[in-house]
């Protein structure tokens, strides 16, 4: 990627990753949060604070990326703990344990094979799959266990067989990072099996979203397929294609090229019960699908228009996983005004005011496609219709991305294998 560290060093990447509005989508299987929706929100297009609200509200640009919920709760996260090699658990304690630990995977197991209701017959073969394994018998009890009991979650899933083959794709990853001498924590493999498993079977299917022009829940289960291939998965050269890893961040997660995909731990509490919460659930079907869709686009974030339809295709493709369907015109207003007017977005900003090529590409964009302006339109015309979000409309879905210089258009997260 051209000048790659500008993502980590560019305020204009502090505002990504922007949820939709809507309320969660849950499906009968998964967690049952409430409907309310907890977020900063944009009060007169002013950063908000944290509130929750029984109505649905604007969206916030604070933060690094642009997402929902402003910034992240405060306060350190704890610090993750390496985990210990099971050799090394030399002590009579440590044996004690171990065996418990073992214990407890062994009846996790059984249970899984013979519990009800019964697992659907390719839902079986998959687990009997898992459970022998390679890469699953060589990590530690612990996180066995981890990776189980979210099978165990949605065994009741129509998708129970996606949820354990990615588990196992997990599995798989794990074992290739703990031989590379890579040792993420138990709370931190807690918490990606969590949003693994979740999205693996997580289907848009709110009823309010169901009557959105363009909703298509097989879109969002793509997307999401190939999201987590992305992640899960090798290239030919048997190298994973990105980092994954868990900071205490104040936005929901980032994309850097040297640095891979960071998630926030702070939204995610450890532990092996299922993934739950407004803003953990917007980090598995939101922030995972925006922040690949970024890895799959090469762009400098330099205020170009190449810069623009970067972020704003990361965010309509995050929002049909999430919701599936693509944002209203009105979203899509809020967002780009979120990114053009936002002090950190100074790239963006500063290039949009200017009289320049890139200039006058994001003005037609804006202008025309996106407030439905005719003719040719100035920034002070784009200025006054950004000021009335009122007035756009919110069932008429938002312009589709467009592909820069003949770039990429990627819409669904597709890639090489």
């Amino acid at each position: 990627m051209v000048d790659s560290t500008n993502r980590s060093r560019d305020p204009s990447y502090a505002i990504e990753n922007s949820p939709p509005i809507e309320k969660i989508a849950q499906n009968k299987t998964q967690p049952r949060t409430t409907t309310t929706v907890c977020h900063g929100m944009l009060a007169g297009f002013r950063e908000g604070v944290d509130t929750c609200s029984t109505k649905v509200t604007r969206p916030s640009a604070k933060g690094g990326n642009l997402h929902f919920g402003g910034p992240a709760p405060s306060g350190p996260g704890a610090p993750a703990p390496k985990q210990t090699p099971p050799a090394q658990s030399n002590s009579a304690e440590g044996q004690a344990a171990t065996k418990l630990a073992e214990s407890e995977v062994n009846q996790l197991a059984k249970r899984l094979q013979t519990g009800k209701p019964p697992l659907p017959p390719d839902a079986k073969n998959a687990l009997d799959n898992l459970l022998r394994n390679e890469n699953l018998k060589g990590l530690k009890a612990s996180t066995r266990i981890a990776l189980l009991t979210q099978i165990e979650n949605y065994r009741d899933s129509k998708l129970i067989v996606k949820v354990i083959q990615n588990l196992t794709l997990l599995a798989e990853r794990w074992s290739d990072e703990f031989k590379k001498g890579e040792r993420p924590s138990l709370e931190d493999q807690q918490r990606l099996a969590k949003v693994v498993a979740f999205t693996s079977q997580y289907i848009p299917d709110v009823p309010e979203n169901k009557n959105t022009l363009g909703y298509d829940p097989n879109l969002s289960r793509k997307i999401l397929d190939n999201t987590l291939a992305f992640i899960l998965r090798h290239d030919k050269l048997g190298r994973y294609r990105v980092k994954v890893k868990w900071d205490d961040l104040n936005i929901y997660g980032r994309w850097i090229p040297d640095e891979g995909l960071v998630l926030n731990r702070k939204l995610v509490k450890s532990g092996n019960d299922k993934l739950v919460g407004d803003k953990a659930i917007q980090i598995a079907a939101y922030t995972l699908p925006h922040e690949v869709n970024h890895a799959l686009h090469p762009v400098s974030p330099n205020g170009s228009y190449g810069h623009l339809m970067d972020d704003y295709r990361a965010f309509y493709v995050g929002h049909v996983a999430h919701l599936g369907s693509p944002p209203s015109q009105q979203k899509a207003n809020l967002y780009v005004h979120s990114l053009l007017s936002d002090d950190r977005s100074w790239a963006l900003k500063e290039s949009f005011k200017k009289n320049g090529d890139e200039s006058r590409k994001m003005v037609a964009f804006i202008g025309n496609k996106l407030l439905g302006l005719p003719g040719k339109v100035t920034l002070d015309d784009i200025d006054r219709k950004l000021r009335e979000p009122d007035a756009l409309s919110k069932n008429q879905p938002a312009p589709i991305p467009e592909s820069v210089a003949g770039g990429p258009n990627n819409l669904d997260n597709r890639f090489e294998p």
